[in-house]
C-alpha cells in the first residue's frame, strides 16, 4: 500500500493545542484519502474537523465505564426507541397539520371564488 503525502500547511492556531494532546505525540503524516480531492485551501479545515472528531472519539472511549451492565445498555436502547417514536409522532402531527392547512386553503380559495361569482351576479343585475 502506498501512502501519499499530502501537503498540509498548518496555519491555524489550533494546531498547537492539538500537538499538545497525548494522542498526537510523535510525527504524523496526513493520509486521509478523501483529502486528495479537496482543494488545497480547504484541506486544513477538513483535517481539523477530522482530528476534532478523532479527539472526541478518544475522549468518549476514555470515559466509558467498563462495567456497564447489559440491562443498563438495554434501557438506553429502549429510551432511544421511545425518543425516536416520539419524534416520529411529532413529524406525523406536523404532516397532518400541513394537510389540514392545505385543505383549509383550498376551502378558502373556493369561498373567495364563490364570493367573486356572487359579486358578478349582483353587478350584472
Amino acid at each position: 500500500m502506498t501512502i501519499l503525502e499530502i501537503v498540509l500547511p498548518k496555519t491555524s492556531s489550533i494546531w498547537k493545542k492539538i500537538a499538545a494532546l497525548e494522542a498526537f505525540k510523535g510525527k504524523r503524516i496526513p493520509h486521509f484519502k478523501p483529502l486528495l480531492t479537496e482543494l488545497p485551501l480547504l484541506r486544513e479545515t477538513e483535517v481539523i474537523g477530522l482530528v476534532d472528531s478523532f479527539i472526541w472519539l478518544l475522549k468518549t472511549i476514555e470515559n466509558l465505564i467498563n462495567d456497564i451492565s447489559r440491562s443498563t445498555l438495554d434501557s438506553y436502547k429502549k429510551k432511544q426507541k421511545l425518543i425516536e417514536e416520539a419524534i416520529a409522532d411529532e413529524y406525523a402531527k406536523i404532516d397532518n397539520s400541513k394537510t389540514e392547512y392545505k385543505e383549509m386553503q383550498k376551502q378558502m380559495n373556493d369561498l373567495h371564488k364563490q364570493m367573486d361569482d356572487l359579486h358578478k351576479k349582483i353587478d350584472s343585475v
